[in-house]
C-alpha cells in the first residue's frame, strides 16, 4: 500500500470547483493548519492550490465574488490510488505533489516530495521484474510449490500445486493456512509446524481429492535470521510408490539376468570338458568364477602337468572380454 511509504501531509481541505473563495478562507481560518486546497469536480480532483499562493492571488483581485474555478495557479500534481503503485515514473517528473486517494476517489493524504516515492516505486518495479522472472522459473518445475509469509498467509502457488490440490491460486492467495485446513484442501498444515519450530518439516498430507502427498516445508530467513517465508513442496505418494515398484521390478529382472549369466558360466565349465572332482578343485572353480569378470592381473602357479593352461583358458573364456554364447 502507498501509505507504507508515508503520507507527509494530511493538512488539506476539499471543495467543489464553484465554491466561493470567501467560504474557502472562512474554513481556512477555522483550520489554520491547512496547507492545500483540493478542488473536485464530479468526484475527480481537478486542481490543487497552495493556501498561501491562493490567499495572495485573492488579495490581488480584491473580489468578494470570485470562486475557486477562477483561480489559475494550481500546483502540478498527480493522483495515486492508495492501493495502487502501478504508475509511470515519468508522471512524477512533472509533479510537485502527489494526491493519494482511496477507491472512492476521496483524498486521504498528500506526498510533498515525489522523489521519495519515485525511489520507492523504482525499487518496487525492480522487485516485481525479478519476482516475475523467478515465478516463470518456478512454473517450469514439475513439483507442487506453495509459499507463505511469516504469518502463515499464502503468497504464491504454482500451476502444478493448483492441479494437485484441485484449486485455483486466486482462491487461496492471501488466505491463511488455517483456511486451507477448514476447507479440507489439506488435512493438516505443515507451515504451522515450521513457523513453530523454525526448522524443516516433512509430513504426510491428505488432499481434498483424496490424494496422499509427502509434504516438505523449508523456512527462509533474512540476513538478520528472521523467518520471512515458508516454502512448501510435495510429492504424490502414490506416484512415488509406483516408481518404487518399477525400480523393484527392474532390480528383480537384473537379478534374474545375473543368475542366468552365472548359469551360463557354469555351463562353460562343462563345454570346456573341465571336471572338478575334489574339494580343493571346487575351491579353485569358485575362485575362477570370482576373479574372471574383474580386471585384475592373475598369475597361475603350479607344477608341470597340473592344468595351469586349462585354468588360464577358463579365466579368459569367463572374462568380460569374451562374449558368452550358448
Amino acid at each position: 500500500m502507498i501509505e507504507n511509504i508515508g503520507l507527509t501531509n494530511k493538512n488539506f481541505l476539499t471543495f467543489v470547483y464553484d465554491t466561493s473563495a470567501v467560504d474557502v478562507f472562512d474554513q481556512i481560518n477555522i483550520n489554520p493548519q491547512t496547507r492545500y486546497i483540493l478542488v473536485q469536480e464530479r468526484n475527480e480532483i481537478t486542481s490543487v492550490y497552495n493556501t498561501n499562493k491562493l490567499f495572495m492571488e485573492f488579495i490581488k483581485r480584491n473580489n468578494q465574488e470570485i470562486k475557486l474555478k477562477d483561480f489559475t495557479n494550481s500546483e502540478d500534481f498527480v493522483v495515486f490510488y492508495e492501493r495502487d503503485l502501478e504508475r509511470d515514473l515519468d508522471c512524477l517528473e512533472k509533479s510537485s505533489i502527489i494526491i493519494v486517494v482511496d477507491d472512492a476517489q476521496c483524498p486521504v493524504g498528500i506526498i510533498e516530495n515525489p522523489d521519495d516515492l519515485k525511489q520507492q516505486l523504482q525499487i518496487w518495479k525492480d522487485f516485481n521484474t525479478k519476482l516475475h522472472f523467478y515465478q516463470r522459473i518456478v512454473e517450469c518445475i514439475e513439483e507442487e510449490i506453495l509459499i507463505t509469509d511469516q504469518n502463515g498467509f499464502v503468497r504464491f502457488m504454482n500451476s502444478e500445486a493448483e492441479r494437485v490440490c484441485g484449486v485455483k491460486s486466486e482462491e487461496i492467495i492471501n488466505k491463511h493456512v488455517e483456511y486451507l485446513e477448514r476447507e479440507r484442501i489439506i488435512s493438516s498444515s505443515i507451515t504451522k509446524e515450521v513457523l513453530r519450530t523454525k526448522k524443516k518439516v516433512n509430513i504426510l498430507q491428505r488432499l481434498k481429492n483424496g490424494t496422499t502427498v509427502l509434504g516438505t516445508a523449508i523456512p527462509v530467513f533474512d540476513e538478520n535470521k528472521k523467518l520471512i517465508y515458508v516454502i512448501c513442496t510435495s510429492k504424490n505418494v502414490e506416484e512415488i510408490n509406483k516408481l518404487m515398484d518399477k525400480i523393484e521390478k527392474k532390480e528383480n529382472e537384473l537379478e534374474g539376468k545375473n543368475q542366468e549369466i552365472i548359469r551360463l558360466k557354469e555351463r562353460m565349465f562343462i563345454t570346456d570338458n573341465v571336471v572338478f572332482g575334489s574339494k580343493q578343485m571346487e575351491s579353485v572353480k569358485e575362485t575362477i568364477l570370482k576373479i574372471a569378470p574383474t580386471d585384475v592381473t592373475v598369475m597361475v602357479q603350479g607344477e608341470s602337468g597340473v592344468g595351469k593352461e586349462v585354468v588360464a583358458k577358463l579365466i579368459h573364456n569367463l572374462s568380460s572380454q569374451v562374449p558368452i554364447s550358448v
